[in-house]
């Protein structure tokens, strides 16, 4: 019933951290594991829905938490890409700017990013079609 939940997937990430703060570093990989699997499941039932975005920022993170970044980072700027005007996919571009930036340290691709992002948010504008590109999500 909650499997697709935000808190389920945050309890996931919450696990690994917890068996690897304990250096029980076996238990960290199975649940790892166990994330990834669940979050390849929810993107997969949600693919060409907003809330894949969602799933990406969660598997991103988890990613990260093994060291993964360059991985982390392209999987957040595929899902800007794919929802550009949800506020998942508007995050995940701003995570992966900050990953570009103090994890893998390429301040050029930073930058860039957020060059891009700002000429984006003016040339969308908004409108109906596209709502305020940093207003939190609506429920409709």
């Amino acid at each position: 019933k909650y499997r697709g939940s935000t808190g389920a997937m945050a309890t996931l990430l919450y696990l690994v951290d917890h068996y690897r703060d304990q250096k029980r570093d076996r238990e960290a990989q199975v649940w790892f594991d166990k994330a990834e699997v669940h979050y390849d499941r929810l993107l997969a039932r949600n693919a060409g829905n907003p809330f894949e975005a969602r799933v990406l920022r969660f598997k991103a993170d988890l990613y990260g938490r093994n060291g993964r970044w360059a991985e982390a980072a392209e999987m957040l700027l595929g899902a800007f890409t794919r929802y550009p005007f949800s506020a998942p996919g508007r995050r995940a571009v701003l995570k992966a700017v900050d990953i570009y930036k103090n994890r893998l340290k390429d301040h050029q691709k930073a930058d860039s990013l957020m060059e891009a992002l700002k000429t984006f948010v003016v040339e969308a504008g908004e409108s109906p079609q596209n709502p305020d590109p940093f207003a939190e999500d609506r429920v409709e």
